[in-house]
Order: structure tokens, then C-alpha cells, then sequence
């Protein structure tokens, strides 16, 4: 009755403006048929559809929010346990050592895998193998062969290897002093190596055994022969006069070097050359073993003397 009551109030309201047609009968049927009709179940039910539809749509909104909080939730939490297993699985410094442990101990595996493939030429240093890697260069070459530097160093006489491998160690692990003070590694004075002579059976010449008979870099066979830390001895005949010992007594590399600078006989003296000290000991310094280094205690002799400082590395007995 208030809608009722309403719609009245305002027909009525219209009436007291329109003074000019008083005589006009007031249609309350009309106005009363109107109101009734706005409350027509009809009507009603579209308005509650109206008003449910609006209150669904505000759930839905209101769910939809909601939803939107919870899936933000959700992903923080997401985010939040994914760094942290991150970071669980983050290697710390125990984690960090044993895998650069794991590396070295790998990779020190791989080296002498590799080594050992290559027989006696694989164990050999970089400096070393230089010679050699030239020396089956030219072996190939003058033979019409064509050996590998393993192939070619594996095939020489135990004798050779032995020899090339101490008298290049000692030179490896000595320094050349020049007179002006320059220092040069001894194996670095050699430019290649042209001869290697192990033992000769039935020879009782010492200058024809173990030994190598090099060429000289440009200038090394005068700071041989001017070097503050090498001593004058005799050379080895006319061709390798000049003899050059290291100071400090035996063993000792002796380097002989030819008159024009360019050549040069070396070997290792591993027995006094003290003529008191000969008396009694039968002449050692005089034979052919005096140089080979796998007789008697030369080989402990040999790493006392070339691989004793820090940085030098022993002779390794294999023959």
C-alpha cells in the first residue's frame, strides 16, 4: 500500500498543477490498475531475477577475489619453496672441494692413462720431448720412414733411453750463469740432439758410451765456456776441447764443446775425478759406467744432486 499511496500523492500533485481543467474527472482506476500491475507476480519475479542475478554477479565477484588472494598464496608459497630447495641444493665449501678433489684426481688419472699408452715417450717432460719430436723428424726424413716420436724413442735400446733421460734431467734441473749474470736453463742451450750412444758391449772407451753429441743454439757455446758456475776441465779430443764441468763436484754434467761454438759432447760424471780418490777406488771415473747412470748408486746419486731444490723433478728409474 505505501507503492500505492505513492503513485496517489503524485497523480494528485499533477492535478493540483493543471488548474486550467478542473472539470476533468479524476481516473483512479488507471492509476490504481497501474500500481497493481507493478506488483504482478509476473514483474515480482523478473525484479528477484534481477536482484539474484546482481547478487551472483557480486558473489562471483567477491569469489572471484577471493580466488585471486588464494592463487597469489598459492604462488608466493610456490615461489618460497622452489628458492629454498634451491638453495638446499646450493654446493657449499666441503660440496666445492671434493669436486675439484674429484677433477684433479680425473684428470691426473687421464694424464697418465695417456702416458702410459705412449710407452717411454709419454713419461717423458715437454722439454725433452722437443728433442726427440725433432730427432725422428729428421730420422724419417734421412731413412724415408715415417715412425711417430713414440714409435721412434719406444724402439731405442734401454741403454739410449737411460742416457737421453739423465743427461736431459740434469740439464733440465741446472742453470747456465753467464759472465754477466744471465741465466739460461741448461737444456735450453741444446737445439737439437744428433746422436744418443748407450752402452757399447765390449767397449772399454768411456767417450764412445753414454752420452749425447748435440748442436748449440746461436751463443750458448760461449756462455757455456764463459759460465760463472762451470769450472775448466779437459774435453774430449781435438773435436770437443773445451771442457766445461759443474761446479760443486760430482756427479756433474760435463759439457764439451767444439771450437767453433756450435757442437758439444755431454755426459753425466757420477765418479770422482780426484786422482787420490781413483787409487783407491780402481779408477772408476775412467770407465765406461763412470757415466751410466743405472750402474752401482748413480741413479741415487743422480736425484741427490739434480732433484733435491724445489721445482726440479727426479729422474724416474726404469731401465
Amino acid at each position: 500500500m505505501s507503492i500505492i499511496s505513492a503513485n496517489l500523492t503524485g497523480n494528485l500533485s499533477y492535478l493540483d498543477q493543471d488548474k486550467t481543467d478542473n472539470t476533468k474527472p479524476l481516473d483512479l482506476t488507471s492509476v490504481v490498475t497501474t500500481s497493481v500491475e507493478s506488483l504482478s507476480p509476473t514483474n515480482l519475479e523478473e525484479n528477484d531475477s534481477k536482484n539474484s542475478s546482481s547478487s551472483i554477479s557480486n558473489k562471483a565477484q567477491s569469489s572471484s577475489l577471493k580466488d585471486d588472494d588464494t592463487l597469489d598464496k598459492d604462488l608466493q608459497f610456490t615461489a618460497s619453496f622452489q628458492k629454498s630447495q634451491l638453495l638446499s641444493k646450493l654446493p657449499n665449501d666441503k660440496d666445492i672441494a671434493n669436486q675439484q678433489d674429484s677433477v684433479q684426481k680425473t684428470s691426473t688419472t687421464s694424464t697418465a692413462s695417456a702416458a702410459n699408452e705412449l710407452g717411454d715417450y709419454g713419461h717423458l717432460s715437454t722439454g725433452q720431448k722437443r728433442l726427440v719430436d725433432d730427432l725422428t723428424s729428421r730420422q724419417n726424413a734421412a731413412n724415408k720412414t715415417n715412425l711417430s716420436p713414440a714409435e721412434f724413442y719406444n724402439k731405442l735400446e734401454p741403454s739410449q733411453k737411460s742416457t737421453f733421460e739423465s743427461i736431459t734431467n740434469a740439464l733440465e734441473n741446472t742453470t747456465v750463469i753467464s759472465k754477466d749474470g744471465k741465466k739460461t736453463n741448461a737444456l735450453d742451450t741444446i737445439e737439437t740432439v744428433d746422436v744418443i750412444l748407450g752402452e757399447k758391449q765390449g767397449s772399454t772407451d768411456g767417450k764412445e758410451q753414454f752420452r749425447l753429441f748435440v748442436t748449440l743454439k746461436d751463443g750458448a757455446g760461449n756462455n757455456i765456456r764463459t759460465a760463472k758456475n762451470f769450472e775448466n776441465v779437459p774435453g774430449h779430443g781435438e773435436n770437443y776441447k773445451h771442457g766445461r764441468q759443474l761446479s760443486g763436484g760430482e756427479p756433474s754434467i760435463q759439457i764439451s764443446v767444439s771450437p767453433d761454438g756450435k757442437k758439444a759432447d755431454i755426459d753425466v760424471d757420477y765418479e770422482s775425478k780426484n786422482p787420490v780418490t781413483n787409487l783407491f777406488n780402481g779408477f772408476k771415473h775412467l770407465k765406461p759406467s763412470n757415466s751410466d747412470v743405472r750402474h752401482a748408486d748413480h741413479f741415487e746419486k743422480h736425484n741427490k744432486k739434480f732433484a733435491s731444490e724445489a721445482g726440479q723433478q727426479p729422474l724416474i728409474k726404469k731401465y
